[in-house]
């Protein structure tokens, strides 16, 4: 996740000394950024696993993600409706582990994937 890192590097320039007061909201925004990305790519995984388990729903359909994962850039909306089950179904929510965990992961870089039969960092598959 490119924004993440980015941020990550200029924070390690600000704590090796390298202080300049113009970067901390460029730093703050690519972390803002790389967080939305990364939940936008998992409500793409899980619909994407979600498909593979039959679902036939046009919420999990890949025109229908797309639409609603790029009708706002609000971490906050897409967070309530992953947690409200709108759009995915209710076995989205159910599947351990939350998004948040698969969030974090991500950010990690852990390539393993938490969702059965679904691979977390080849994303794009069907997408």
């Amino acid at each position: 996740m490119g924004f993440v890192e980015i941020a990550n590097v200029a924070v390690e320039r600000w704590k090796a000394g390298r202080r300049n007061d113009a970067i901390m909201i460029p730093i703050i925004y690519n972390y803002r950024h790389g967080i939305e990305l990364v939940l936008k790519a998992e409500i793409r995984e899980a619909a994407a696993c979600l498909r593979g388990d039959g679902v036939a729903d046009p919420g999990v359909q890949v025109d229908g993600v797309n639409e609603w994962v790029s009708a706002t850039h609000s971490i906050v909306v897409h967070m309530q409706r992953v947690s409200r089950g709108e759009v995915l179904d209710d076995r989205a929510a159910a599947c351990p582990p939350p998004v948040e965990a698969l969030m974090v992961a991500r950010m990690h870089n852990q390539s393993a994937s938490p969702w059965p039969g679904c691979n977390a960092m080849g994303l794009g598959a069907g997408m």
